[in-house]
């Protein structure tokens, strides 16, 4: 792709500066390369208050069903959550790899008895946010993401997310927004479970209004809508 001729007036938009070192390895002739976030639109006009008691912990995915979102990962997980807790898991996504889809379903099927999950099928957009403040936790263990959309949309409904290391979003932890964990240590997940399980009502509002700050601060430095508009104009 290098030996391409790529005039010096085409305008490259990377996500993260990953995605821009990725496209000037390919282009080094790049004439521009603008890093902009993908934009997150327009963040909720409230919070929805959710019931939390301790001991009991509502959790959801929201992506595709494929094997770079890593849900059978999380599966796998459930088998390991201490008795004393009871999950509630809540799956939303197409499911675009049947055989993957097949194995995640194999591991559905030899869940202990403390823990459900529920598997509604693809969402529109428009129901994204709702959804998401109907439970406490998002969950994404994804092998790689360049933004991640569905953990913007839910900081910006005000609920913390339990990610991989694996995304531009990292130290959630110190700011009381969530978990990012290595993959490679499944008690490292298994102690955010039971911290996040361990939460009473206070301790969540609090997690879900720093959530929500968190959103608001970074679309107010980010500035997307001028940055987009300033790379179209």
């Amino acid at each position: 792709m290098n030996g391409l001729r790529i005039p010096s007036r085409i305008y490259f938009h990377a996500t993260d500066p990953q995605e821009k070192r990725d496209i000037l390895a390919q282009f080094p002739k790049a004439g521009r390369v603008d890093v902009i976030p993908n934009f997150s639109g327009e963040l909720p006009s409230t919070s929805t208050p959710l019931k939390k008691t301790q001991g009991h912990l509502c959790c959801v995915y929201i992506s595709r069903i494929i094997p770079k979102k890593n849900i059978l990962f999380f599966l796998k997980l459930l088998n390991m959550v201490p008795e004393n807790i009871q999950l509630e898991f809540t799956i939303y996504g197409e499911v675009e790899d049947d055989k993957y889809w097949r194995q995640a379903l194999a591991v559905m099927h030899f869940l202990p008895k403390n823990t459900t999950v529920l598997y509604r099928g693809p969402i529109p957009h428009e129901k994204v946010i709702p959804s998401l403040a109907e439970h406490h936790v998002f969950v994404l263990p994804s092998k790689a993401e360049n933004f991640g959309h569905a953990i913007f949309e839910a900081f910006s409904a005000g609920r913390p997310c339990l990610i991989s290391d694996k995304t531009p979003w990292r130290g959630l932890k110190k700011d009381k927004i969530g978990w990012d964990l290595s993959l490679e240590d499944m008690g490292d997940w298994i102690s955010a479970i039971r911290e996040a399980s361990d939460f009473d009502q206070q301790t969540f509002n609090t997690w879900s209004e720093c959530c929500r700050q968190f959103a608001k601060l970074h679309q107010e430095r980010s500035d997307l809508k001028n940055a987009y508009t300033k790379l179209f104009s």
